[in-house]
């Protein structure tokens, strides 16, 4: 199955994600480089610790379009077809939400309608 590895990030300090952010696979779950207290000024310094000790969040997309054909990544907040909400998360080798209903499933993903991010009222 090819699907495009893609990621969203999440700049804590900031609180607001980042755009044209280069994704570099040996960056992921990586936080052994020094970060000098600008380095995520503009222009981004991306040589510098993917993560920053903590300070950066990447989500990747999972592969799956909402009904509107939006993108659902990692931390998006879902609501099922049914009403139910819950958040996508990637554990233990795949993606799944939390929502609590009869319906479950990638399939039954209705629409993203937020980010635990930007969003946390929503749930």
């Amino acid at each position: 199955m090819n699907r495009e590895i893609k990621f969203n990030v999440w700049d804590t300090k900031q609180g607001k994600f980042l755009e044209n952010v280069p994704v570099i696979e040996a960056w992921i779950d990586s936080d052994s480089w020094d970060d000098p207290e600008d380095a995520l000024e503009e222009p981004y310094e991306w040589q510098i610790a993917p993560t920053y000790n903590g300070r950066l969040i990447w989500l990747q997309y999972i592969g799956v379009k909402d009904i509107n054909g939006k993108e659902i990544y990692e931390g998006d907040i879902i609501e099922l077809a049914d009403g139910n909400k819950g958040v996508v998360k990637f554990e233990n080798g795949s993606f799944f939400h939390t929502a609590i209903s009869p319906i479950n499933g990638l399939l039954y993903w209705n629409k993203v309608i937020g980010n635990v991010y930007e969003n946390a009222e929503l749930l």
